[in-house]
């Protein structure tokens, strides 16, 4: 397994930079194992510079182990080690929503012999035009 680190995802990010002008022309054609690279490379570096919008921890007992639930909240809210409890923290990410695949078109023919798949494809790709027309969804709770 490789490591990503920041200045690495950084130099690709630069080199990518400087081969597109400020016309826009490209200057390098990049192959498409490099254009994939770095198109990780960028992925990688917006996670490295990522902020935790939470936090949770727990506390472990020092004496008998037993490990109590978690906790969410802020940094802040954080509670200190003692003499009893050994405190275990972990950062909480938000998470890029995933790309939508939309399933490609189906063919529609005119022999006999398709009569019945031509009603599947209209229900198809009517499903197919939904899916490329539907908004975006939000998770607020404001009415239209």
């Amino acid at each position: 397994m490789s490591t990503i680190t920041k200045e690495l995802a950084k130099l690709f990010r630069k080199i990518t930079n400087s081969e597109i002008d400020a016309e826009g022309n490209a200057h390098v054609v990049l192959s498409p194992a490099d254009s994939l690279l770095i198109n990780n490379a960028r992925i990688a570096l917006a996670s490295l510079e990522a902020e935790p919008v939470a936090w949770a921890h727990r506390l472990i007992n020092k004496r008998n182990g037993v490990v109590h639930p978690w906790v969410y909240g802020s940094a802040e809210a954080c509670p200190s080690e003692g003499d009893i409890f050994n405190i275990e923290v972990m950062p909480l990410y938000t998470v890029p929503p995933a790309p939508v695949s939309v399933p490609a078109a189906m063919e529609m023919d005119d022999d006999f012999d398709s009569a019945f798949e031509h009603g599947k494809a209209v229900v198809w790709n009517a499903y197919r035009a939904a899916m490329l027309q539907a908004e975006p969804v939000s998770n607020s709770d404001e009415l239209p």
